[in-house]
């Protein structure tokens, strides 16, 4: 890893690894070290332990660490090793609440990033956010059928920002046809734990005030962080009516 690898993870400015949300940049409020145990080489030392982040809401989030100090030429001490990651999740399974408000969040963001789009805003930007936030790039492979283009799949977290809002100028952007409202109803999901599965018709109200029905199937599942993204996306035009 390099220093410009370190600066995306914490901040996530210098487009290095799309994946990468900032770390650092996500509102913590305090930190507080619980070290399990240290043990000290001379000029170098591990420590291991729990550290807890405080969100904005209020709430600890608690994950494991170990780091590696040494003495550099100055006498400073300094991070040679820094490995954190999130305690393995004891599943509660995932909601139907859960379900409902990702969806939510989904319908808003596309409605969102059209609102920008037509005002001139930079919806480029947000609709990277909102993938980041809605989808399982970076820790999950996401299987992607998009609709209303010529594409066949998105591979990769720059395949679905294309389709969204058309940044390698093939069709346009999926999120950037003026929707005015998108709500989704569910025909059905299916519970699995930590994975769900949902299936149902998505009504996009378009500039005129029109509703375009397209049918969908999502899934669902909890990322290394306890937060609910999208792993599944399928989403195709309704077959005209007989």
């Amino acid at each position: 890893s390099t220093f410009e690898d370190a600066l995306s993870y914490f901040v996530a400015t210098n487009g290095l690894h799309a994946e990468d949300t900032g770390f650092a940049i996500k509102g913590w409020k305090a930190v507080r070290w619980e070290n399990t145990g240290i043990n000290l080489f001379g000029d170098t030392a591990l420590a291991m332990g729990n550290y807890f982040f405080t969100t904005p809401e209020g709430e600890e989030v608690k994950v494991e660490y170990t780091f590696g100090y040494m003495l550099d030429a100055e006498g400073e001490v300094r991070i040679n090793l820094h490995h954190s990651s999130v305690p393995y999740p004891v599943s509660k399974g995932i909601t139907k609440q859960q379900i409902l408000a990702a969806q939510r969040a989904w319908g808003d963001a596309i409605v969102d990033i059209s609102a920008l789009h037509a005002s001139g805003g930079d919806y480029r930007k947000a609709a990277s956010e909102h993938i980041k936030s809605l989808y399982g790039y970076g820790s999950n492979a996401v299987l992607f059928k998009p609709a209303l283009t010529t594409t066949d799949f998105c591979f990769t977290f720059e395949d679905a920002l294309s389709h969204f809002v058309a940044t390698d100028g093939k069709d346009p952007g999926f999120a950037t046809r003026g929707w005015k409202e998108v709500r989704c109803e569910n025909t059905g999901v299916n519970f699995h734990g930590s994975t769900a599965t949902a299936m149902g018709n998505c009504f996009f109200t378009t500039p005129e005030g029109k509703e375009v029905r397209m049918e969908y199937t999502f899934g669902y599942f909890v990322n290394p962080e306890g937060e609910l993204r999208i792993n599944l996306h399928h989403i195709s035009a309704a077959s005209a009516s007989a």
